[in-house]
Order: C-alpha cells, then sequence, then structure tokens
C-alpha cells in the first residue's frame, strides 16, 4: 500500500472513531446517563449551553423508533468493520463504502436542514455532519477513477 492510501484510511478510522465517540456521547447524554460536560471529548464539541436537548424530542430527533444518535453510533461502527476490511483484505471495495457515506451525508443535509429549521446549534450534530462530510471525500477521492472509467 502506498502512502496517500495508508494517511487517507488511518485519517478516515479517526474520523469515524471520533464520529463514534460523539455519537455515543449525545445518545447517553440524551438518556440521562452522563452529563453535558465530559472529560474523553473536546469541549468545543460537547453540548455545553448548546440546545441540544430541544431537537431529541421532535420528529427530527428520531427514525424508526429510535434516537439519530443511536443509528449513528451503529453506522460508525459498521463503516469501521468496512473500512478495516477494505484496508486489510481489500473487501468489500471502496464503492459500497462510499455509497454508504453518501447516504449518511444525504441524512446529515436533512438532519443539518432540521437545525435551521428548529432554529437550534448543536455542536455535536453539525461535527457528525462534518465528519460524515470528510468521509463522503475521502471516499470519493478514492472511487473517483472507478467510477469514471
Amino acid at each position: 500500500m502506498d502512502t496517500y492510501l495508508f494517511y487517507l484510511y488511518t485519517f478516515s478510522l479517526l474520523l469515524i472513531v471520533f464520529g463514534y465517540l460523539i455519537s455515543i456521547y449525545f445518545f447517553k447524554y440524551s438518556k440521562g446517563k452522563i452529563p453535558s460536560k465530559v472529560s474523553w471529548l473536546p469541549s468545543i464539541v460537547q453540548i455545553g449551553d448548546c440546545r441540544c436537548d430541544e431537537i431529541i424530542n421532535t420528529r427530527f430527533g428520531r427514525s424508526f423508533g429510535r434516537s439519530n444518535a443511536y443509528w449513528a453510533m451503529w453506522y460508525f461502527v459498521l463503516l469501521f468493520a468496512l473500512v478495516m476490511c477494505q484496508w486489510i483484505a481489500d473487501w468489500p471495495g471502496v464503492i459500497p463504502i462510499f455509497f454508504i457515506t453518501l447516504l449518511a451525508l444525504a441524512r446529515s443535509i436533512y438532519l443539518a436542514w432540521a437545525l435551521v429549521v428548529l432554529k437550534v446549534m448543536c455542536r455535536p450534530c453539525i461535527t457528525a455532519h462534518m465528519i460524515n462530510f470528510l468521509l463522503l471525500l475521502i471516499f470519493g477521492s478514492l472511487v473517483w477513477p472507478e467510477l469514471i472509467l
């Protein structure tokens, strides 16, 4: 594996782990299991004085009977496993990973629009949306040569 791919995969895995930490933080906070301030997450992405709890009980805060943070945790676990399999065994290929990140970004755009509609500033949410955007860029750069051939 060349150095470029090594750095892309390493950076994508770091983003995925960070996205997972944000998701588990928001999920546990919404369940009342942890406070809004924790030591294991940068304060810039913590809830703090945000009004994040206002979106949990809206039509935008849940999908299929569960919170968006719950689904995000599973998304990041799945994505981590797929990226590791791709990196180690060259399976399942970057195209499926790209389309999964594309779907996640589409959902992120919808949820970012929901933040605008609800007039809520949610730093953990915005950070997770930015992570999804960066992951799409990474896997888009890897899949682009395959899509145009």
